[in-house]
C-alpha cells in the first residue's frame, strides 16, 4: 500500500468517525427534545406529598440577631436562584424520652460521675427546680452549677471559672484537639455521647462550610465589670478553648413522588443547622483545672431523630418564594457582623433546623448566606 493510500484511508476514517460524532450528538438531541415537547404536552403523573404527620406548626424561630431593613443582591455564582431543587422534602420526627421514675436516679450518677460529690464521695444534694429540672452546686474550685433536664437529659453547667487562678495560668491547656478530647471524655464519663456526632465537623480547620466551627481560642481580659473572653490569635495566649460538636448531615431516599420513570426516587444529603451559627447547641468550654483540663462550662442540647423511614413527604416552597419572604422581612437572621444593609447573597441551600426549645419534628429550611457572616433561614414547608 502506497503512502497516498494510507493517507487516504486514514482521511476518510477521520470523516467518518467526525460523521458518526456528529450523528450520535443529533440523535441525543432529539430524544432531548423529544422528551421535553412530551412532558410538557403529557407532563408526567406525580403523586402529591404524603403529609403524614398532618399539619405541622410552624418553625418558632428566635428573634433576629439584627433587625435592620435589608435589601438583597443576587451573588451566587450563576447570579440566579437554584432551579434544581425538589418540590418537597421529607420530614422526620423528634424521639421524645418517656419521663421514667429512675431518671433522676440516673442523672445523679452522671453529675456524681463528673466531680459533682462531697468529700466522702457521695453525690451532692439535689434541688428541684420547675419539672422535670434539678440543680446541683458545688461549693469549692470552680463553685460549678449544673441544671438537668432528667427527662431529656440535656444540660446545662456554668462556673465562675473566669476569676480562677488555675484557669488564668493555662497550666494545662495544649492544642485544639486535645480540648476535643477533653469534651469528649467530658460527655463520656455521662454516658452522654450521642451517636450521630461527625467529628469531622469539629477537628476540620479550614471546613469550607460556614455553618461549622473549628475549636475557638480565648484568653480572659479584665474589664471593670468583670472578667470576660476574648478571640485569642494563637495558642501562646489561649486560656479557654471553645469546642462545639455538630450533629451528621442527614442523608436518604425520598420518593420524589413520579409513578413511572427513572425520577422516582431522589438521594439528598441535607446538614443540620443550630439557632446560633457556626455553633451548634453543644458547646464545651475547656480550660486549666486543679490537676489538668476540664470542661468548665458546657450547654448541652441534643435531639435524637428518627430517621428510618423517609416517607413522609411535605410540600416545600419554591427559591422565588423563600427568596420574597426574605425580602420581605420574614427570615430569621441568625447571624451577621457586617455594618452594610444591603446584603449580597452568596449562597442559597436546603438544611434542617434544630433548636434548644422543645421541637417535635425535624424540618426544612432555606439558607441565605453572604459576606460578613451572613445568615438567614426561612421555613421550608408550604
Amino acid at each position: 500500500m502506497t503512502l497516498h493510500n494510507t493517507a487516504v484511508l486514514i482521511r476518510r476514517a477521520g470523516i467518518g468517525s467526525f460523521v458518526g460524532i456528529v450523528s450520535i450528538l443529533l440523535i441525543v438531541i432529539l430524544v432531548r427534545v423529544g422528551i421535553s415537547i412530551k412532558n410538557s404536552l403529557y407532563p408526567p403523573i406525580k403523586d402529591p406529598p404524603t403529609q403524614t404527620f398532618g399539619v405541622l406548626s410552624p418553625i418558632q424561630f428566635p428573634k433576629s440577631v439584627v433587625d435592620n431593613n435589608f435589601t438583597y443582591t443576587l451573588r451566587t455564582l450563576s447570579g440566579e436562584l437554584p432551579t434544581d431543587f425538589p418540590d418537597r422534602l421529607s420530614v422526620f420526627p423528634i424521639v421524645k424520652n418517656q419521663p421514667n421514675f429512675l431518671n433522676l436516679d440516673r442523672v445523679k450518677k452522671n453529675v456524681a460521675s463528673i466531680g459533682f460529690v462531697s468529700q466522702d464521695g457521695t453525690v451532692l444534694p439535689d434541688t428541684p427546680l420547675t419539672n422535670p429540672f434539678y440543680e446541683w452546686n458545688e461549693q469549692k474550685d470552680f463553685y460549678r452549677k449544673i441544671i438537668f433536664n432528667i427527662n431529656s437529659f440535656d444540660f446545662k453547667m456554668t462556673s465562675s471559672y473566669l476569676s480562677s487562678l488555675t484557669v488564668l495560668s493555662a497550666k494545662f491547656i495544649s492544642n485544639e484537639q486535645d480540648a476535643i478530647n477533653v469534651a469528649l471524655y467530658f460527655l463520656n464519663l455521662m454516658g452522654l455521647t450521642p451517636n450521630d456526632i461527625d467529628l469531622t465537623k469539629t477537628t476540620t480547620q479550614d471546613n469550607p462550610e460556614h455553618y461549622v466551627t473549628y475549636p475557638q481560642l480565648y484568653s480572659i481580659k479584665n474589664e471593670a465589670q468583670g472578667n470576660i473572653l476574648v478571640t485569642a490569635d494563637k495558642l501562646s495566649q489561649t486560656q479557654v478553648i471553645r469546642v462545639d460538636l455538630y450533629q451528621r448531615d442527614v442523608e436518604y431516599d425520598m420518593n420524589t413522588g413520579l409513578t413511572e420513570g427513572a425520577d422516582q426516587k431522589l438521594h439528598l444529603k441535607l446538614p443540620i443547622l443550630y439557632p446560633q451559627l457556626p455553633y451548634s447547641t453543644m458547646s464545651f468550654w475547656v480550660a486549666s483545672g486543679p490537676s489538668g483540663a476540664m470542661v468548665t462550662q458546657a450547654f448541652f442540647t441534643h435531639k435524637n431523630i428518627d430517621l428510618t423511614n423517609a416517607d413522609a413527604t411535605y410540600g416545600i416552597k419554591t427559591p422565588e418564594e423563600a427568596f420574597a419572604e426574605l425580602e420581605g422581612g420574614k427570615a430569621y437572621i441568625a447571624t451577621y457582623w457586617g455594618s452594610d444593609n444591603n446584603i449580597p447573597v452568596t449562597d442559597v441551600y436546603l438544611a434542617y433546623y434544630l433548636t434548644e426549645d422543645t421541637q417535635d419534628y425535624l424540618m426544612p429550611i432555606y439558607v441565605f448566606e453572604g459576606k460578613n457572616g451572613f445568615f438567614a433561614f426561612v421555613s421550608a414547608i408550604q
